[in-house]
């Protein structure tokens, strides 16, 4: 995001909240003027530093908001601690260093931190555009995607039509599980979810039914798996509520 990372050092810029570096006469962020390293940087914050200050940073600028409630600057600085603290724990994508959510922990945490950051006063409309931002990354988390294959609507909903509205319903994945499953395929090769399991039964049949006849092994393998998938789908309908609805529920708990 482009924003500065927090921790306990000499001191911070009041400007935009930049780590200064000792000797620096401008602050590499903003360029406001800085004093001579010979004392204490004008114009900018020096948190005191505590115990175990790399576990306690959060908790010691809550302090230093508290104690000077006049001082923006530290309201700024904690917002940039509880933005940066906002996706601790998420997994990186090693593809393209995107940040994912793979867990209810995860994505609880984030809401938690990213909603103390916002509710500070203060004035940085960048600042408080990368909150906003990530926000709306952690709703896309929590939001539902359809996971299952369109195809099993389209042959239930020709029997009837509420078994692929079920179908469709059932198979709604929240999108922090979506990441976890993408996570595990990345890690093991594996695909997760009910509907990747269903996927993987047709599959196989149609890959031997594929290999009885060369010319129609693939009628028959289309035939068994439609056959098939929907005499099993009201088992799988039962896994992919447990997996999409209870499970969350109670890991949510």
């Amino acid at each position: 995001m482009g924003l500065p990372a927090v921790g306990f050092s000499p001191a911070f810029c009041s400007n935009c909240g930049a780590k200064l570096d000792a000797g620096v006469r401008f602050c590499a962020g903003c360029g406001n003027p800085v004093a001579p390293a010979t004392g204490a940087p004008a114009g900018a914050v020096t948190p005191p530093i505590v115990a175990g200050a790399e576990a306690d940073d959060i908790a010691a600028l809550e302090r230093n908001v508290a104690e000077h409630p006049e001082d923006e600057s530290y309201r700024k600085l904690l917002a940039v601690a509880l933005h940066d603290d906002a996706m601790d724990g998420w997994w990186e994508d090693p593809e393209d260093k995107s940040l994912l959510c793979v867990s209810r922990q995860g994505l609880n945490h984030a809401k938690a931190q990213l909603t103390r950051a916002n509710q500070l006063q203060f004035n940085d409309p960048e600042l408080r555009g990368h909150i906003q931002e990530r926000m709306r990354l952690v709703d896309t988390m929590e939001a539902r995607k359809y996971t299952g294959t369109k195809l099993m609507i389209v042959v239930l909903g020709i029997f009837y039509v509420i078994p692929g509205v079920i179908w469709w319903y059932v198979n709604r994945r929240p999108g922090y599980l979506i990441n976890r499953d993408y996570m595990m395929h990345h890690k093991t090769g594996k695909h997760g979810g009910a509907s990747a399991r269903m996927g993987g039964l047709q599959g196989k049949i149609y890959e031997f039914c594929e290999n009885i006849d060369e010319n129609w092994g693939w009628l028959l393998g289309l035939f068994f798996m439609l056959t098939i998938g929907v005499m099993l789908s009201p088992v799988f309908m039962v896994l992919a509520y447990k997996q999409n609805y209870m499970d969350p529920k109670k890991e949510a708990a």
